[in-house]
């Protein structure tokens, strides 16, 4: 049976490379915040994992050495100093910080491509429904649409908001979703023309859709068109895709 701390490595591990579930992501998050031996847990990793893409072995071997001075100063002594003496707690550690150099670095080799459709499919995914629709007489199609968005049927979602769409043309935030909605579905250059009409009518979504739209281009293979718009996104302080914009801009 695993210890309580064998089982926090594991959840931090699953934590920090995002393969949590959104509940046990709220779940970790909520603990960071009620638990401070936890959150200090999950900064230490944190640190190691930039530790390793900044300097890779230097850094462990850096960190072997503070453990052995930190040994001897708990044992009083100046003793030559063996892993098989290292006490659990730093064993522990050791296995924690080769098992996270093994999976950045992984992560690290994996994420440099230049391969525009690679790069498109590590970086897109569907925005979150974050509006309200009234189950009314004018927003029926809508209610529609956003039921097969949010089920992962984009194909009938596109549809769906294309036809809403035709009787309701100034709905941006529609036209937004349509756009996630095509673009999730195969049509890229669809979604293109409903991502620029979005950014040109400046509503709430403006941000969104020219993240979107740049890897709307990326999609179809434009990448001089995708780099223009990462640039302009990436120069745009408080943008909300800046951080995002610019790592990928980086690697194309």
């Amino acid at each position: 049976m695993l210890s309580q701390d064998e089982k926090d490595i594991d959840l931090i591990e699953n934590y920090l490379k995002g393969a949590l579930s959104p509940e046990e992501s709220a779940l970790v998050k909520k603990r960071i915040i009620q638990d401070p031996d936890f959150a200090e847990k999950i900064n230490d990793y944190k640190d190691v994992i930039d530790g390793i893409r900044l300097s890779g072995r230097d850094e462990f071997s850096a960190a072997v050495a503070d453990w052995e001075k930190d040994i001897r100063k708990e044992e009083g002594g100046s003793r030559e100093i063996r892993f098989t003496t290292f006490p659990k707690k730093y064993l522990r550690l050791a296995a924690v910080f080769l098992v996270l150099m093994m999976a950045a670095l992984y992560i690290v080799i994996s994420s440099r491509s230049d391969d525009p459709q690679e790069l498109y499919a590590s970086y897109f995914a569907p925005y979150e429904d974050v509006i309200n629709v009234r189950d009314n007489s004018t927003t029926t199609g809508l209610s529609d649409a956003m039921e097969f968005y949010n089920k992962g049927d984009y194909k009938k979602a596109s549809s769906s908001f294309q036809a809403y769409l035709s009787d309701h043309p100034d709905d941006h935030d529609a036209r937004f979703y349509a756009g996630v909605s095509q673009l999730a579905a195969g049509s890229p250059e669809l979604a293109i023309i409903d991502f620029e009409k979005v950014i040109q009518a400046n509503t709430i979504f403006r941000e969104q859709a020219e993240w979107f739209l740049a890897l709307g281009y990326l999609k179809i293979n434009n990448t001089t068109a995708a780099k223009n718009f990462l640039r302009e996104i990436s120069q745009k302080q408080g943008h909300d895709y800046q951080e995002k914009a610019t790592e990928l801009l980086r690697q194309l």
